[in-house]
């Protein structure tokens, strides 16, 4: 429902109607059942009373994507907030989640990110944002621990023993890619990061500088040796 009707509903609203679908038809199933007992006055009424009660709670959950859809900006007061990336084709941001989610910065970010050389330089994201890597086209330092990496900045992946397996990797794949990009944002997910992994923030802090800064984020790159 929230995908091919409410397209923009998002994830976490198809998450919410998947789990409250069963509950409602439940009450629906139970509310019907109590309206039609024997004796009981207007049972018809009643029974479509309670349907219709039943019916409110997926309405009330996709209202706020309504009124979105219905008071969304003009086309001419989005032109300000289009974004000018090679990778993004037809998006445009009402102006006010324009501004604060600083979004052009990720366009000066993405601009910075692709005019570095090597042009083949991985990057090692410490945020939880990896549409960097696609609209930059830069290839990640380590894929395959891409979604630990997502989940440790949203707190969401525990300590167990494998994150030393994981820093270790991390550490290895730096040193034997010295143009590597290291891309951090002022936010909560970078300090995660930072704090799971404390052999690498040590390394950051001393082998690592800011070469870049737009915004919240950060680009950081090898000093040279003996500076």
């Amino acid at each position: 429902m929230a995908f091919q009707i409410f397209p923009r509903g998002g994830f976490n609203t198809a998450l919410v109607l998947g789990t409250i679908a069963p509950v409602v038809a439940l009450l629906m199933e139970r509310a019907v059942a109590a309206a039609r007992r024997p004796g009981t006055a207007r049972p018809r009424l009643r029974a479509g009373l309670a349907m219709a009660l039943a019916a409110v709670i997926p309405v009330v959950l996709v209202s706020h994507i309504v009124a979105q859809v219905l008071t969304a900006p003009s086309a001419a007061s989005l032109e300000a907030s289009d974004l000018r990336m090679s990778g993004v084709r037809g998006v445009r941001v009402p102006p006010a989640e324009f501004q604060r989610d600083g979004l052009r910065s990720v366009e000066w970010l993405v601009d910075h990110l692709r005019s570095q050389e090597p042009s083949d330089a991985p990057v090692l994201l410490i945020t939880n944002e990896p549409m960097l890597l696609v609209l930059s086209g830069r290839r990640s330092l380590a894929p395959e621990y891409m979604l630990e990496l997502f989940l440790i900045g949203l707190e969401m992946w525990p300590e167990q023993p494998g994150d030393s397996a994981i820093q270790r990797t991390l550490l290895e794949r730096l040193a034997a890619a010295p143009g590597a990009l290291l891309v951090e944002r002022d936010d909560a997910s970078s300090l995660q990061l930072r704090r799971r992994f404390p052999e690498l923030d040590r390394t950051l802090d001393t082998q690592f500088g800011v070469e870049y800064r737009v915004g919240p984020y950060r680009v950081l790159r090898r000093k040279p040796l003996g500076a």
